[in-house]
Order: C-alpha cells, then structure tokens, then sequence
C-alpha cells in the first residue's frame, strides 16, 4: 500500500510540476509601452519561450528583471516607430539573442532614436527580420509557441490611402498602421494594439462610427477573430481610438491603460475611460499604469484623464497571469 501511495504522491507532485501560467507584465515605463510575456513550454517547464511587444523608454531594466541573461527572445514586435515605443530596442537586441524581428520599418530619419533601432536591426545576423516595408505578411498568421497562439491581426508600413491619413499629420500616420497582435492561451486572450487608430475625434457624431484600422479589423474579424478577454487600450487611452463598435466587438472583461502622469496629451482621456464603463465594464476591471503615487486614493480613482499628480514611473506595472487551468486573473505589480 504505501508503494502504491508513493506512486501516487510522485504522480501527483509531477502534475502540480508542470502546471503553468502564462504571465504578460505590462510595464509601467511612463507614457510609453512596453509588454514582456512569459509563454509556457510544454516541452520544457524549466526554459519557458519569451516575447516582447514594444519596448518603450526605461523598460531594460524591467526586461532583464523578468527574462534570465541566458534565455533567448522567440519574438520581438515594435508596433510602430515612435520613440516611446522602440527606444530600448538597440539595448535589448544588444543584451539578448533574439529570434524573430516584427516591426513597420517606417523610416524616420530625423529620429536618433530610430536611427539607433534601425542600425541596431541591420546589424542582425541571427534574427529573423519581419520588415512591413518589404514583407508581405497575412492577417492571421499565427506562430505557435508551445500551447500559445500569438496572431498577427492589423498592421502597415504606412496606412492604406483610403483610410485618408497623409504624412502631413505625421503622428497619426504612423499610428494608424500599428502591429496589432491578439495573444491566445487555455482559451483565454489579450489583444495589444499599440497606437492604432479608430475614432474620429473631429466628426460630427464622432462616436456613432468607427474609421482606419479599427474599423480595418472590424471588417476582417470573422476571419480574424479580436474578442479579447483582455484589452491593452489603444495610444495609450487617446480619444482618436477606442470607439464605441470596436468595444463592443472585442468584449473584454479587463482594460489596461498604459499612461504617464502628467502626460502632455491627458491620457487616458475621461471620454475614452467613459466609454469603456458606458459599455458595461466595472471601474474595478480598469488598470493604469499612472496610478497616484498616494496609495490611499487608488480605490477612489475616476476616470478624469490626466491626475494631475507626479506619479513616477516603475510602481505600477500590471501583471496580467492565465493560469494552466484557463482562470485569468491582473494585478499591479506592487
């Protein structure tokens, strides 16, 4: 008998072994974005696959906190150009291995910032470099990483004519061609949409429509699915995206608004907040990444845009975790 029960607690003790989670940090680098996964390997439980999505300023420090110097990166995406975006992207590629490359190309001459990254991903032996510029890549192409659907849903070198952008409105014309990735474990999902755009600020009725790449993925979502459990909002909680429509179609329980305090442009906007709780989801299921540094008045937070306070950096990353067993849960990180 107590053979028998040994077996039976060595059994035990392998299962609970491999039970795994897949851990997504949404770090608080500011008013920026930078999101580092941890993806379970069901191979291999001691050496799990690694991937980034954006790599915004200050965040080298977070990376290397959370992926060993030793372990390789599986895949890296810049959803587009911007410096608050990439600027750690020629530290990363010079401290880790990384796999595969994801990102527009948009040139950007005048940017030191991206003359680094560029340089930095010319310089690449190894990797595997997704170009937007050269690549021909499908929606829906989709990379396995052990249990784990990492889905390319929406992006561009430059935004398709029609949807009306030109380069004279240079910030929004490299937004609105943002990578967006929709990442799938244990049936459970979180959608990454960098700075795209959907929302039409200077309509009439600028929340009875929906425009550009929301309403791009809009129309392929049959095909290429975007209802999310989690969503990690879009230009940092601006109002030129998170329109009504693509709310409702990607349904998600939890929101995530990666800002800064003080941030020049007011993320996240109390209209862009408003809607989200207009569309039924709880104050309590809305993160940020600018929390005010005066703890007490975390649970009295409302959505009014910019606090107004000198929240600093680093405290408040958001840890979203789906469990072996498919129970989503985030938290901050303190």
């Amino acid at each position: 008998m107590k053979i028998y029960l040994s077996i039976i607690t060595l059994f035990l003790l392998s299962i609970e072994s491999h039970a795994q989670s897949l851990k997504a940090t949404v770090v608080d680098v500011g008013a920026g974005l930078c999101v580092v996964l941890e993806i379970p390997n069901d191979m291999d439980t001691t050496d799990p696959y690694y991937m980034l999505y954006d790599v915004g300023q200050g965040c080298k420090d977070d990376i290397q906190a959370l992926i060993p110097a030793t372990q390789e990166i599986d895949l890296m995406v810049l959803s587009h150009n911007d410096s608050d975006h990439i600027s750690n992207a020629d530290d990363i590629l010079e401290l880790y291995e990384v796999k595969k490359i994801l990102w527009s190309g948009f040139e950007r001459q005048t940017l030191e910032t991206w003359k680094d990254v560029n340089r930095a991903i010319d310089n690449e032996t190894n990797a595997e470099i997704i170009n937007l510029k050269n690549d021909d890549i499908a929606i829906g192409t989709t990379w396995i990483f052990g249990q784990t659907y990492v889905t390319f849903v929406s992006g561009f070198h430059v935004p398709p004519t029609d949807w009306g952008f030109t380069p004279s409105n240079a910030s929004e014309y490299r937004n609105a061609g943002s990578i967006v990735m929709r990442i799938v474990y244990k049936g459970k999902s979180i959608l990454l949409t960098g700075d795209m755009v959907g929302r039409d600020e200077t309509a009439k009725f600028p929340d009875s429509g929906v425009i550009a790449a929301e309403k791009y993925v809009l129309e392929n979502r049959f095909a290429v699915p975007i209802d999310s459990d989690v969503l990690v909002a879009s230009h940092h909680g601006g109002d030129d995206g998170s329109s009504y429509p693509f709310i409702r179609a990607v349904s998600p329980e939890y929101v995530i608004f990666p800002a800064g305090s003080k941030d020049t442009y007011g993320h996240p906007r109390a209209t862009t907040a408003q809607r989200f709780l207009n569309s039924g989801i709880p104050i309590g299921n809305i993160f940020r990444t600018d929390r005010d540094d005066d703890e007490s008045k975390i649970e009295h937070w409302e959505p009014n845009g910019n606090t107004g306070i000198n929240d600093r950096s680093g405290d408040d990353s958001v840890i979203i975790s789906i469990s072996d067993n498919g129970k989503i849960t985030l938290s901050y990180k303190n």
